[in-house]
Order: C-alpha cells, then sequence, then structure tokens
C-alpha cells in the first residue's frame, strides 16, 4: 500500500465488504446457485486476507462495536449458507444446542 491508500483504507469498510459479499453468496444459495456462490467465494479471497492483515488495526470503541456487528453477522450467515450446502448438519448442530442425544435413564429397564 502507499502512504495515500493507508489514509484511506479502513479495516471496517474491508469487513463491511465481506459481509456483502456473505449476503450474495447466501442470496445465490437460496437460488441453489452454487456455481455463483463459490465465485463470490474465490473473489472475497482477497478482502479476507487484507482483513487478516489488518486484524490488529487499533480501532475506536464505536469502531469495535460495529466490528463485533458484522464479524457477528458473517458467522450467522455463514452458518445459515453452511445449512443450506449440507442440511444434514442442522441435525447435528441442534443436537449439540442441546446437549446431544442425553435422556434421563429409563426406570423401567433393569
Amino acid at each position: 500500500m502507499t502512504g495515500a491508500d493507508d489514509m484511506r483504507f479502513s479495516p471496517l469498510n474491508t469487513y463491511s465488504e465481506i459481509e456483502a459479499a456473505c449476503r450474495r453468496m447466501l442470496d445465490a444459495a437460496h437460488r441453489d446457485d452454487w456455481d455463483t456462490v463459490a465465485s463470490i467465494e474465490r473473489s472475497s479471497r482477497v478482502l479476507v486476507a487484507s482483513a487478516r492483515e489488518h486484524a490488529s488495526a487499533r480501532l475506536s470503541p464505536v469502531e469495535h462495536v460495529e466490528k463485533f456487528r458484522i464479524l457477528t453477522s458473517i458467522v450467522r450467515i455463514d452458518a445459515e449458507l453452511r445449512h443450506l450446502a449440507q442440511p444434514w448438519q442442522r441435525n447435528i448442530d441442534r443436537l449439540l444446542a442441546h446437549g446431544g442425544a442425553r435422556r434421563p435413564p429409563d426406570a423401567t429397564r433393569t
């Protein structure tokens, strides 16, 4: 990056662009357009690399809140994408969320 690029660079803009790409992938997944999902994912790798490179950038308290909101949104979108791509995973997620398949012991068994 040049000095001028450093002045214009904002980690939040990068996170926002990643979030927008995730939303486009989700829209494509809902249309069952997995080629578009893969294409968007490939083109987003540069954004993800940039976010990783600048992960330690100093942010104001307000920016931290926004970063957390964006990352939470990305994680939720990713979970929904995974469920669309692998519907069987939803059952596993439900089991994990409810403590697995634990049931109280059956008193009628000996």
